[in-house]
């Protein structure tokens, strides 16, 4: 390739990674001369650039109540400020607390005993679950066998330990402690690793501020070099094991188990700021505009990234508070922005804010939601480039036709393909919260992929073209709606 080629290639990438934005899609109309500055005020190198940092190493998988999710919320929060949103939580900063109870294993106090071997907590093992004391035999099964086992077998295994041997695997399946369902279980499943990963706390809403009690079934996992020894020591006597009649090695000597937590309420925040009004009277009305900032976190020392789920509705949501603060023309009404805390737990963060609202909710004209906004939809019968321009429409015609009806047209600006109401999520994220306590809602989502909820969910995968025109069209969205004359009209009943 000659050098005068080479500076041509490179004068062309420049160009390119200087536009302002992406274009809108075929057929668009031309955005309103009034709202046009916000509209071109983020490009594609930004939001890549956002959501490579929301979906990297440093914010672990954005855990509700692991350290990377504190951080990430700290990350918004500075953006926020960024874009010159109020601070509104009850503590004058950009954080609404949503109580949790977070419980923590105690590694004084916690042991383990395995054929006579004295396992420390962190080094030689790890577990999770609530307090408990546990003396019962232990069976040695291979994962193969352990799949294979009948329900006759199974039960049989009822308040053992029971060690799941992956010694001599070139690979080891994905382990899951304290594996659930009816039915006969085990006292505690522990699963053997090359590698221990790193104890992590385990969370639940908690809203009453009182501590339940109970926990989590145990469940843990052993070092790979500390079992050999173990085991080793275990099976000494001979006499003691199973004949081979059974798909599993069974030690007539008891090992024991002592686990010990520590629980502590926790306030774990929604991200919240204002971006208030122009108009003295009606900034006291808000439109809002939200997305879930958790993920699944980094679980038995693997992270989730969560780049499309939801780090995609958290990257737009910045976005769309970058294109107000740029845009001269400052809507009438306030835009509400809120990043949830504890979607992937059971929708907590939203269920606190709607009970709990910071501005109360006969004053909000409107929510839309974005939760994974940034995928091609991949289907068994449907390919991933058949979905360039599509997004799911999800929720809107529930509360107020007035509010289906404008979406509709404002997307005249951007020409999104709308799919409605697909794949049964109207109830399964955050806007659900405000739709069942009468808020009119609209629901984006670019739908669902095989890297849903696995490891593979990273930024590389993600359409920044799709993302930002998500982001377009909330802009114009939450910019309009605060604009109305009156709030939309709630004639549909049964929303929420």
């Amino acid at each position: 390739m000659s050098i005068h080629r080479n500076r041509l290639i490179a004068l062309s990438l420049a160009l390119v990674a200087a536009l302002p934005a992406a274009a809108q899609y075929p057929g668009s109309k031309p955005v309103p001369s009034s709202l046009e500055t916000g509209f071109n005020a983020v490009s594609l190198a930004d939001v890549r650039g956002w959501l490579e940092k929301l979906a990297g190493p440093e914010f672990g998988g954005r855990g509700t109540g692991q350290k990377g999710f504190d951080l990430a919320a700290q990350w918004v929060a500075d953006r926020f400020k960024e874009a010159g949103l109020k601070p509104i939580g009850p503590n004058g900063d950009y954080f609404q607390p949503v109580p949790h109870e977070r419980t923590s294993v105690d590694a004084s106090a916690t042991a383990l005993t395995l054929g006579g071997a004295k396992l420390g907590f962190g080094k030689d093992f790890v577990v999770t679950g609530g307090d408990s004391e546990i003396s019962a035999p232990v069976v040695v099964i291979t994962p193969a066998a352990d799949a294979a086992l009948t329900a006759e077998q199974r039960a049989e295994l009822e308040g053992k330990i029971v060690i799941i041997d992956t010694r001599g695997l070139d690979s080891i399946p994905a382990a899951r402690p304290g594996r659930g369902g009816a039915g006969p279980r085990p006292a505690i499943r522990m699963t053997v690793v090359k590698s221990l990963p790193t104890p992590e706390p385990s969370v639940r809403y908690n809203p009453g501020g009182a501590n339940p009690g109970g926990g989590p079934r145990p469940g843990g996992f052993l070092s790979g070099s500390i079992t050999e020894e173990a085991l080793t020591s275990l099976m000494a006597d001979e006499k003691a094991w199973s004949n081979g009649e059974k798909p599993y090695k069974e030690s007539a000597a008891k090992a024991t188990l002592t686990v010990k937590v520590q629980t502590e309420n926790v306030g774990i925040p929604n991200v919240v700021g204002l971006f208030e009004g122009s108009d003295p009277e009606l900034k006291n009305e808000v439109v809002a505009i939200g997305c879930h900032l958790d993920h699944l976190g980094t679980r038995n020392g693997v992270m989730y990234p969560g780049a499309d789920d939801d780090g995609s509705g958290t990257t737009a949501l910045i976005a769309v508070a970058k294109m107000l603060q740029a845009n001269p023309v400052k809507p009438k009404r306030s835009i509400l922005f809120i990043a949830f805390t504890g979607e992937e737990m059971g929708l907590n963060g939203s269920r606190w804010y709607s009970d709990n609202p910071l501005i109360p909710m006969e004053k909000t004209l409107a929510l839309f939601q974005m939760d994974m906004v940034g995928r091609n939809e991949e289907k068994p019968n449907e390919k991933a480039e058949d979905n360039e321009d599509t997004i799911h429409l999800v929720g809107s015609k529930r509360i107020s036709t007035g509010l289906h009806e404008h979406v509709l047209k404002i997307n005249e600006h951007v020409n999104f393909q709308f799919e409605y109401d697909e794949e049964g999520v109207y109830t399964r994220s955050d806007h659900y919260n405000f739709a069942r306590k009468g808020v009119p809602i609209a629901f984006f989502f670019s739908g669902l992929h095989p890297d849903y909820h696995q490891p593979t969910d990273t930024p590389d995968k993600i359409n920044y073209t799709k993302l930002l025109n998500a982001a377009k069209l909330a802009y114009l969205l939450v910019s309009t709606t605060a604009d109305r004359e009156k709030m939309f009209d709630k004639d549909v009943s049964g929303g929420g």
